[in-house]
């Protein structure tokens, strides 16, 4: 007949038990830590969205604003000094952004002369900001969350389902102004500028 070691089985039960717990306990850790994205910008949201979507959106936002210090540069080096060079630096920006949220974006400037509409009106007031600074701090997002019904989508194809209003406010120079767009969520998932609805 064997014998069983009772202080092996219970040592044997005694470290699984502890394994276990360890494991859950990193476990719950990892759920609670941020993530990057969520570090990096202080993103609020209108309505609560599940995680994974709210990530997305948080990521995809980062990666937009991360744009902006470069077109500032590229602003600084350009001689904005008739409609001609004004434009072409409106084209330019335009391109640059034609993925994000601020595809047709909106300056609202924080000294009351009112919102510039288009690139074009945007450019004239960056590159004024520009000469002097080009640090651009996002202070913070806020997003705005409208769901769209199919009947309100003029394009069956987009398959829309959310439209997201993102307005950012920064700090461009020694002004508080907020960037303002649009981004999509498409029932496939995928997040980007809207297009005509």
């Amino acid at each position: 007949m064997k014998k069983w070691n009772v202080f092996g089985i219970s040592g044997l039960a005694l470290a699984l038990i502890s394994g276990l717990v360890l494991f859950s306990s990193l476990l719950s850790q990892q759920k609670q830590a941020k993530s990057p994205a969520d570090l990096e910008i202080p993103v609020s949201f209108s309505i609560q969205l599940p995680h994974s979507l709210k990530q997305k959106v948080i990521k995809k936002i980062h990666e937009d604003n991360q744009l902006l210090p470069q077109l500032l540069e590229d602003l600084r080096s350009e001689k904005l000094d008739n409609d001609e060079s004004i434009t072409g630096a409106a084209h330019r920006a335009k391109e640059k952004f034609k993925k994000s949220y601020l595809n047709r974006a909106r300056l609202i400037m924080d000294d009351g002369r009112g919102p510039r509409d288009g690139w074009k009106d945007i450019v004239k007031s960056l590159k004024k900001v520009a000469d002097q600074s080009t640090e651009v701090r996002v202070q913070k997002v806020e997003v705005l969350i409208y769901y769209v019904s199919p009947g309100d989508v003029k394009d069956p194809r987009l398959d829309v389902d959310l439209k997201m209003n993102i307005r950012t406010t920064v700090v461009l120079g020694n002004h508080n102004d907020v960037l303002d767009g649009w981004l999509c969520h498409r029932r496939t998932c995928e997040i980007g500028p809207c297009e005509e609805m």
